[in-house]
């Protein structure tokens, strides 16, 4: 039997997408009184497990023992250590490439010759390699494979590509052997572990074990549903879509082992409810399914993002009018980050602060504290060999308004006529574009226009304080940046800019500063406990180079419970739930389903060869999780930009 065969009789039910998944789940939970504990539910994501909760208040109307919910990535860790007892430290991101990088400099030969030695000059390629290591494992890629892939092809692959291929066995083969002696596991690594166990024997004390909404299953994630399919109290129920007939193949369940049955899926075999069908077409049975109803779909076309959030607030005006408008059944979803705040700002202010829930992972880098950061890092980076500083660049960090903001004896407005007059003085013609520190400090012209604009109004404030204002704020942020010992030291001087800026500016009071912070603190504490911690890197540049990077990767969410009233969900956050009305913003064809560029040291045709999914798999599973929410609706609106080269998705 493949690692990846599945038995094909299991306890599997399929509901075409206006049937509710939640209440499909509710039915089939076994309860002991109000109490639900001995049943297990796994999503696909996190943001189903608050509905279900949800439900079962609503239907139990009182308090309850709720099941054991999880979603697949808590389900393994679950698994991996409180069933397998496993016991060592997940890798974060930075750990694992720390590691590539180590077996990399040891190696004989490697990525690049010499060019990715320095460890700043590596990191990118590090998460690249990751990203595929990763992917190979979850799949149950051999290293062999990856070593015999040119003899795998049908057709030649370029010599360079193939090279490439002989080095990653290589640090495919190292890295595992080095994390499981280091007593480290990494996401993948968990999944086969559990993939690999017999963990069917753990489950006999849970009643009902539901596995539901899932769409594309890893090898991994297809082992483990073998373990646990064959128990009686197991249940997987899929929505059928664009693309379920393959996924349900690739499980072992073919046409001839579906079989109708009145009896709600007892038994074993495919429940194919009273709206669905099994016709026989030439290849072989295929499901289907016959709506009752079809949706209202309107499109709306908009010449840019702020004209989307119009129409929705249009949208939402009209359906605040309306007696029988229901908040909890309707959605906003937000592929794009950059809308959610338009929509904050002008659309939301529509409802009652507690009538809608937005919940999704917003951008780290799109946020303002990392630009407050970033101004500073950008000066820096522009300081000369004379520790003198670009002026536009020193103004552009001084009047972010984190910075301009500091409090001056409780009085920010203070400093903020101190750097609008640096900014005047330092503009003036004639003005040298480099600075030090010491000479803007001590200026006389700063002097004079400090004194002139704000002293003969402030009487109560000397120069000598303002000036030493000054000087404080130089060295509480500017000053710190300068030279770092090591990975841990920037961590460390990083976020003591940031705790002056929380305990000495009015940047708490700007909307979602504080979760903000937050996640920043959390992520730089991450990278200052790193396997890294203890790296120095050849300038500050590389360090900023790295900080950014890693960045990029990283999002803060918004807080997304209690729920209720109007959701506005990712596009991700929206798998498996349904909504009577569906709000779509950003459908424009290179939003939804996305990209065909690949982040990866694997090009498509050696992915194609290995297995591993590729751009065409994204734009499958983003095209079904769109369709089972638009079918799963009474009414949708879709919004798209007009520019060239763009088209809607739901062309």
């Amino acid at each position: 039997m493949s690692p990846c065969e599945i038995f094909k009789y299991m306890n599997t039910i399929l509901i075409p997408p206006p049937q509710n998944l939640i209440d499909e789940i509710v039915s089939r939970l076994e309860t002991n009184g109000k109490d639900y504990s001995a049943n297990l539910v796994v999503f696909p994501g996190k943001r189903p497990s608050h509905f279900l909760r949800k439900a079962l208040v609503r239907k139990e109307k009182s308090a309850l023992i709720p099941p054991q919910i999880f979603s697949m990535d808590e389900f393994i860790d679950f698994v991996y250590e409180k069933m397998l007892g496993k016991i060592d430290k997940k890798l974060e991101v930075l750990d694992a490439v720390a590691i590539l990088h180590r077996i990399h400099t040891h190696a004989p030969s490697r990525f690049g010759g010499d060019n990715f030695l320095k460890p700043d000059f590596f990191f990118p390629l590090g998460f690249k390699l990751y990203h595929d290591l990763e992917e190979l494992y979850i799949e149950g890629v051999s290293v062999q494979r990856v070593r015999e892939i040119d003899s795998l092809a049908e057709e030649t692959i370029p010599q360079k590509t193939t090279e490439n291929l002989h080095l990653l066995s290589g640090f495919y083969e190292t890295f595992y052997q080095k994390i499981k002696e280091g007593n480290y596991s990494t996401r993948s690594s968990r999944y086969k572990t559990a993939a690999d166990a017999d963990i069917g024997k753990y489950f006999n004390d849970y009643t009902k074990i539901i596995f539901a909404g899932f769409f594309a299953l890893t090898c991994a994630e297809q082992s483990i549903f073998k373990h646990l399919m064959n128990l009686d109290q197991t249940r997987l129920i899929f929505q059928d879509g664009g693309g379920m007939k393959e996924n349900l193949a690739g499980l072992g369940i073919a046409g001839s082992s579906l079989s109708p049955s009145p009896l709600a899926g007892e038994g074993r075999g495919v429940r194919i409810t009273p709206t669905l069908t099994l016709p026989h077409q030439g290849g072989g049975d295929i499901l289907k399914y016959h709506p009752t109803t079809e949706p209202q779909i309107f499109f709306y076309k908009s010449p840019d993002t702020h004209g989307q959030v119009y129409g929705v607030s249009r949208i939402l005006k009209e359906k605040l009018s309306a007696a029988a408008f229901c908040a909890e059944q309707t959605v906003i979803a937000v592929p794009l980050a950059d809308t959610v705040f338009p929509l904050y700002n002008h659309t939301l202010p529509l409802l009652d602060p507690d009538n809608y829930n937005i919940s999704l992972g917003y951008p780290l880098h799109r946020t303002p504290l990392f630009g407050f950061l970033n101004n500073l890092m950008q000066l820096i980076g522009s300081m000369d060999s004379r520790g003198r500083f670009f002026v536009p660049d020193y103004l552009t960090f001084v009047l972010h308004p984190y910075t301009k903001n500091i409090r001056f004896n409780d009085r920010a407005d203070i400093t903020r006529m101190l750097f609008h007059t640096l900014e005047e003085t330092l503009s003036e013609n004639g003005a040298r574009n480099f600075l030090s520190l010491a000479e803007i400090e001590a200026d006389e012209k700063i002097a004079g226009n400090i004194k002139d604009k704000i002293l003969t109004v402030e009487k109560d404030i000397d120069y000598e304080s303002l000036q030493q204002h000054l000087k404080t704020i130089h060295q509480q942020t500017i000053s710190q940046m300068l030279a770092f010992e090591n990975i841990g030291d920037f961590s460390q001087k990083t976020t003591g800019i940031l705790t002056y800026i929380y305990e000495k500016s009015t940047a708490p009071l700007h909307p979602f500063f504080y979760p903000y912070l937050e996640t920043f603190i959390t992520h730089l504490e991450i990278i200052g406990g790193s396997l890294l911690k203890e790296v120095p890197f050849e300038g500050t540049g590389a360090y900023f180079a790295l900080f950014k990077r890693y960045i990029m990767t990283c999002h803060t969410p918004f807080k997304g419970t209690p729920v209720k009233g109007l959701q506005v969900l990712g596009f991700l956050e929206t798998r498996n739930l349904n909504f009577d009305t569906v709000i779509f913003l950003d459908t424009n064809e290179e939003i939804i389903p996305g990209g065909k560029k690949e982040d990866s040291i694997l090009p498509y045709k050696a992915r194609r060869i290995l297995g591993l999914p590729t751009y065409i798999e994204r734009e499958k599973i983003a095209a079904y999780y769109f369709e089972t929410l638009i079918k799963g609706a009474k009414e949708v609106h879709l919004f798209y930009t007009e520019a060239r080269q763009n088209e809607k998705a739901a062309s």
